[in-house]
């Protein structure tokens, strides 16, 4: 509209008399004036909510500080998924720099499925090798899997065995993997403690599971996990609930929304919680936030309110 105005000006300021050219630059001068104040004032606008933005959010990552209970990660024999991939071998030194992209997937793959029994040859083919023919996708797979045995071998109590004719990685006890902590088994509402609460925050705080990957074949495995990790964490935190254990209810919000940053149990959790420990500020500024993601994954307001949420405990 403005450019539009521009050109008009310009047109008549050149076809008027001379007499009247003055009067056509000063209209010009004015356009573009506003123009610029217009530019300046919206500008304003987007650094002023960014930095509120930015300001809610480090604002809630602080308070959430104040209830994790620290816990020292293993940092021998010990690989993690959640955020970054990485690996730590037996003298605790982190050898993740020597995996190539192909091999941390491998890695990843061949540890996620054997939860499952394992991968087969040709599994493995179709979703590493499937531009090329068999006998080249078979040489590909020999040379990165003895690759792969090579840098692992460094980390203690890890062995890649092929048993029924699948692929397998199988781990003594004193390796520590992070994905494995929140399989159903390990997860289960009965055998849950603050400890183990603390752990799982802790390592699930780095981001969600291989956050920096792509994989093709990541997204269900990625589905069926927050299912199970919701699921028994709100049936953990119903039973605290004669128990006010606040800070641990916290903990529980933070971990679902590692899984889920839309979900609407973590929202309702930790809201109530912080109403129940008179921090009416805190549980607001959750909701504000909480909004904010919403929308800009969805495109569209959340459609409860405040006080919606609260009544639905």
């Amino acid at each position: 509209m403005i450019y539009r105005c521009i050109t008009i000006i310009l047109t008549l300021a050149n076809a008027a008399p001379a007499t009247h050219r003055l009067s056509a630059w000063y209209w010009l001068g004015f356009v573009i004036a506003i123009d610029l104040i217009i530019f300046v004032i919206a500008q304003a606008r987007r650094r002023r909510m960014r930095d509120e933005k930015s300001e809610s959010k480090a604002e809630l990552l602080s308070e959430k500080a104040k209830h994790l209970v620290k816990v020292r990660l293993p940092r021998q024999n010990a690989i993690y998924l959640f955020g970054e991939l990485l690996v730590f071998n037996s003298r605790g030194e982190e050898i993740s720099a020597r995996f190539s992209p192909l091999l941390k997937e491998l890695l990843a793959l061949l540890l996620i499925r054997s939860v499952d029994g394992g991968i087969t040859s040709d599994e493995l083919t179709q979703l590493l090798w499937f531009d090329k023919d068999a006998n080249s996708a078979k040489n590909n797979r020999a040379v990165n899997m003895s690759r792969l045995r090579q840098v692992m071998g460094e980390v203690g109590g890890c062995a890649i065995k092929k048993e029924n004719r699948r692929w397998v990685m199988v781990f003594a006890d004193n390796v520590f993997v992070d994905y494995y902590e929140c399989l159903p088994s390990a997860i289960r509402p009965d055998i849950l403690t603050p400890q183990k609460i603390s752990v799982i925050n802790e390592f699930t705080s780095h981001g969600p599971l291989l956050a920096y990957q792509e994989y093709i074949w990541l997204d269900d495995i990625k589905s069926r996990l927050a299912d199970t990790v919701i699921s028994a964490l709100m049936q953990y935190a119903i039973l605290l609930d004669e128990h006010g254990d606040f800070n641990e209810k916290i903990n529980i919000s933070n971990i679902i929304f590692c899984f889920d940053s839309v979900s609407e149990a973590a929202l309702r959790l930790v809201c109530t919680t912080y109403v129940d420990m008179n921090r009416q500020y805190m549980a607001k500024k959750t909701y504000e936030h909480f909004c904010r993601e919403y929308h800009s994954l969805y495109d569209m307001d959340f459609q409860q309110t405040f006080n919606e949420i609260l009544s639905r405990k």
